[in-house]
């Protein structure tokens, strides 16, 4: 037994040792709680990954990781990041806040020749919070730590190879699954003859399957020709599969979709087309229109914070910068669809868009439905290269696909380009389950050339038009215009915190997407030609009598919540 005055000098060491522990564990704490991503100050960073193989990792292989910042075990997991839907958690043997020592387990996840980022994810609800930029390459089964990574040249990683249990996406929830419905036949040839190769992605060819077993049968047929499938994804909600072939610098685009129509004359393929924004960030004219103006064009009443209340709305485009003041919290849901090493496109267009359709009443722009909650589906991606902004036809079928799962009933595109199979069938999926869709009919100053995907059956094409009723001078022109709403010196937000005036048919189609889902939540039962009936009857006549290549049907008349 100690004498006691001993046992009181270590009581008291004791409780100093206690003391600073939880000091030190605070401190951890508090880093963790205060990361909101990667651009914080506080984001663990992963600066090197060092491997027992020089150039490539089996596995079974031990990594060793180092960095800063790298935050305690109980926080944090370490992942090899396989896609946007799915990940493989490293087992540890060693966590330092500057070293990690994990093993690569074995999983059919991983697919050889494939490069994988290492990244540090939250648990508490698996948002990745370290950088992405450190990769491992997977060893091929063939050629041991010799193995070379390569890139594909549509600018999408190897990460998108095809596992060899392809994943499928869990559903939402959604009535009504297009889950083993059948495709269409195709509702026009494609003539890859006339397309620029700055049109669409260059080696590619993208094939529909109405299911996984059709979409192996069709990489069998694409391997007996010479070919691979590149990438491979299960579009669960949409019920259909999508297979992106690689074709080989030796063949080109053309010749190769004929050898495969010549094999399978019943395949639905066409290339992968790029799309463009339908509006621009700067003033058309000296006319200054405030929100309350525009919506007094249009006969949109006074707009009361609860009007749009239960209204679900989808957005495909670029991601919305939600701290802009113009946005309530948790109003806005982003969901980026960029593979992993694809450069995101600023978030400036599609900030506007839901500024248009659900900014605060009490804010710098005051939108349309307040209330509204907004799905946003960020599909565009930005090359330095070229300096150019666009997005794929691939890329906005996931982005219909994950909106429909959200279990949203109207879709706002503000998106314009050529016409493309496999976009037309999704949509068209779409329209056949009552799903609302406001597209952009393009500023390119054309007559009588339609454009997509407003010019789809079943898609209201939308043209733009200042508050004196004059059209935009370079909106699109064709039978497929249906309605003009206003599109020219819009006041909208912009990106870190910011306000100007917009101009495009980009900016006219939240008026008239706004309008139909205040008309689909009253009516929940009426079809959608019923409901787009409703605001053709209502359009103010512009231009010629009746219909017109310029307006549509007329300028866009709805009293909102009023």
């Amino acid at each position: 037994m100690l004498p006691r005055n001993e046992l009181t000098v270590c009581i008291r060491c004791t409780r100093v040792i206690g003391v600073l522990l939880i000091l030190s564990l605070a401190n951890f704490t508090h880093a963790a709680k205060n990361i909101s991503g990667r651009s914080s100050t506080l984001s663990p960073e992963i600066q090197s990954i060092s491997t027992q193989a020089k150039k490539c990792v089996k596995p079974g292989d031990r990594l060793n990781i180092k960095g800063v910042r790298l935050l305690p075990a109980v926080d944090v997991k370490l992942v090899v990041f396989i896609k946007s839907a799915k990940s493989l958690q490293l087992p540890v043997t060693t966590w330092t806040m500057k070293r990690v020592d994990a093993k690569l387990p074995l999983s059919n996840l991983l697919n050889p020749g494939a490069r994988y980022p290492i990244v540090i994810v939250r648990k508490r609800d698996n948002i990745v919070i370290s950088n992405r930029d450190k990769f491992i390459l997977i060893c091929r089964q063939d050629s041991g730590a010799s193995s070379k990574s390569s890139s594909t040249r549509s600018g999408h990683p190897e990460t998108s190879a095809i596992p060899t249990q392809p994943q499928e996406f869990v559903r939402a929830g959604v009535d009504g699954s297009l889950i083993g419905s059948s495709l269409p036949v195709a509702t026009y040839v494609p003539d890859i003859k006339q397309l620029q190769d700055s049109s669409y992605e260059p080696g590619e060819l993208v094939v529909i399957s109405k299911d996984m077993p059709s979409a192996k049968r069709l990489a069998e047929l694409v391997k007996e020709q010479g070919y691979r499938i590149k990438r491979r994804r299960l579009l669960t909600h949409l019920g259909i599969v999508i297979s992106v072939i690689a074709i080989p610098d030796t063949v080109t685009v053309l010749d190769a979709y004929k050898r495969l129509q010549q094999r399978d004359k019943s395949l639905l393929i066409d290339v992968n087309h790029r799309y463009n924004f339908a509006g621009q960030g700067k003033k058309n004219s000296i006319q200054d229109n405030d929100s309350l103006q525009v919506h007094k064009s249009i006969g949109w009443g006074k707009v009361s914070p609860d009007c749009g209340e239960g209204i679900k709305l989808g957005v495909l485009d670029s991601l919305v910068d939600t701290r802009h003041a113009s946005f309530r919290e948790h109003q806005i849901i982003n969901k980026l669809l960029l593979p992993i090493g694809v450069e995101v496109a600023d978030k400036q267009h599609a900030t506007s868009i839901a500024s248009i359709l659900a900014g605060q009443v009490d804010s710098p722009v005051v939108g349309l439905l307040p209330a509204a909650k907004l799905y946003v589906a960020g599909v565009f991606r930005y090359s330095a290269d070229d300096d150019r902004v666009d997005t794929t036809a691939e890329l906005m079928v996931m982005g219909l696909d994950w909106l429909y799962g959200q279990g949203v009933h109207v879709i706002n595109l503000s998106i314009a380009g050529p016409r493309n199979l496999f976009l037309e069938i999704s949509i068209q999926r779409l329209v056949v389950k009552k799903v609302l869709i406001a597209a952009a009919v393009g500023n390119h100053g054309l007559e009588n050339v339609s454009i997509y995907p407003a010019a789809i059956d079943g898609v209201t094409g939308v043209t733009a038009i200042d508050v004196r009723k004059r059209i935009y001078n370079k909106a699109n022109r064709g039978e497929f215009v249906k309605l003009a709403a206003p599109g020219v010196d819009i006041w909208a937000a912009r990106t870190n915190g910011k306000q100007a005036y917009v101009s495009g048919t980009s900016f006219a189609v939240p008026y008239v997407a706004a309008s139909l889902a205040l008309i689909r939540h009253r009516e929940r039962n009426g079809s959608s030609q019923q409901i787009v009936r409703q605001l053709i009857n209502k359009a103010l006549d512009l231009g010629d009598t009746g219909k017109d290549i310029i307006y549509g049907w007329g300028q866009l008349q709805f009293q909102g919540c009023s």
